[in-house]
């Protein structure tokens, strides 16, 4: 059922223009930010938006393009971006509704939702700190460049 609510809600955001309305109202002001900027903000908002979603893939069906439209408007490298983007909303560790396996762990009640954000809290920072990391040092490296 939480499977169907995440695809749901990436229904509504496209049917209900809340794409198009972010893309045309919000992205424009973030065109000028500095790239570590950007990449913190991006982590940041995907990672609070990931807490509504039960399913990784109705996450990034229903964000992805605002992210791939915020890269092309901006002189950041869309790719980039989409792999910043992709590590943040691959984190699933504040409540154990944000992933199946979680709900399954949960469900046997060795823990509780308490004890899944403690240990979830650290883990994320340390995410995005490995993630901007990686970004800004090890992807360029790789040929990933940072500005198109």
């Amino acid at each position: 059922m939480l499977f169907a609510a995440g695809l749901a809600i990436a229904s509504a955001f496209e049917s209900g223009g809340v794409i198009e309305f972010i893309a045309d109202n919000i992205l424009y002001r973030l065109e000028s930010v500095q790239p570590l900027a950007l990449s913190f903000s991006v982590m940041l908002i995907i990672i609070i938006i990931r807490i509504g979603f039960t399913n990784f893939n109705s996450m990034v069906a229903s964000t992805m393009p605002l992210i791939l439209t915020l890269g092309i408007i901006s002189d950041i490298n869309p790719v980039w971006l989409g792999m910043v983007y992709l590590m943040a909303s691959s984190t699933s560790f504040f409540i154990p509704t944000q992933a199946i396996g979680s709900m399954t762990t949960y469900s046997l009640g060795y823990y509780t939702s308490i004890d899944f954000f403690k240990v979830g809290l650290p883990v994320t920072l340390a995410i995005i700190i490995v993630t901007l990391a990686a970004a800004f040092y090890y992807w360029p490296v790789m040929g990933l460049s940072i500005l198109e």
